[in-house]
């Protein structure tokens, strides 16, 4: 089975009018990319998600629309969503770090500890501040 997860970072809690910075995808276990968003990253994307048989992503509402938004298209049979599958299972924190905590004893980074405490956003932050926070989403 051919699985990709996908993780959007934007700068809008509207997804409607959000800025993509970009998106990070795995589809080996234990590797992770960064993909700042050009046209072309968008294209590449699409062709990762042509290949899968299934889409993995954390709150996928959000990231689908951000995404759509933006050039891509991913059919819904194809979506699994992590936020979805722990509220099914009444988890009390349904965030991806929370749950990575719990389940893989993972500390994951927190969004301020990247874009620290000026309101900045990850749109206007350079990849090479950002993508391992990216790619670990």
């Amino acid at each position: 089975m051919n699985i990709l997860a996908v993780d959007t970072e934007f700068d809008f809690t509207n997804p409607v009018w959000a800025r993509l910075a970009g998106f990070s995808c795995s589809w080996t276990p234990g590797t992770a990319y960064y993909v700042p968003y050009t046209l072309a990253a968008i294209k590449f994307l699409q062709y990762r998600v042509n290949l899968a048989d299934v889409v993995v992503m954390h709150n996928q509402v959000v990231d689908s629309i951000v995404l759509t938004q933006h050039g891509l298209t991913i059919p819904y049979e194809k979506l699994h969503d992590t936020m979805v599958m722990a509220y099914v299972l009444r988890e009390e924190a349904l965030g991806l770090k929370p749950l990575a905590l719990k389940y893989f004893n993972v500390r994951m980074t927190e969004i301020h500890e990247v874009v620290g405490s000026k309101k900045k956003s990850i749109v206007d932050l350079p990849p090479e501040q950002t993508y391992r926070y990216d790619a670990a989403d």
